[in-house]
């Protein structure tokens, strides 16, 4: 079995930007510290997102939050292979496939990135969450 690299990153809701450094997350989840000794948890508007281990076409690390769009391979009648990019798709924690799901498909650790990109997250582009209706 494939391992992967455990990960996190913070969004602060207040002022609206990640937070890249100086965070301490206990083993239970919560936020604990961010940068100067401030103590901080879910109640100060900080929300704490899993790397998926996989990067995308770009290396960029897949988190979940992220909205991404997959490449679809398929054969025409006459042959040929015809691609497509799906509509963005929120990446989500699904604790009932201890992994991530991206609309009605499993993300694991085989999953070819190669056929994903990274458009946006939650939070800087939430007009994506249109897609999801």
């Amino acid at each position: 079995m494939k391992s992967r690299e455990i990960k996190f990153r913070v969004w602060d809701n207040h002022f609206q930007k990640w937070i890249t450094q100086g965070v301490t997350i206990s083993l239970d989840g919560t936020i604990k510290e961010v940068s100067l000794g401030e103590i901080m948890g879910e109640e100060h508007n900080c929300i704490l997102q899993q790397y998926t281990g996989l990067k995308d076409k770009h290396c960029k690390n897949i988190c979940e939050g992220d909205f991404v769009k997959s490449l679809y391979r398929d054969a025409t009648p006459d042959g040929r292979i015809s691609e497509e990019w799906s509509e963005p798709r929120e990446v989500i924690w699904s604790n009932m496939d201890i992994g991530f799901r991206l609309g009605k498909y499993h993300l694991s650790l085989s999953t070819n990135a190669n056929n994903i990109e990274i458009v946006g997250n939650i939070f800087e582009n939430p007009e994506l969450l249109d897609y999801k209706k």
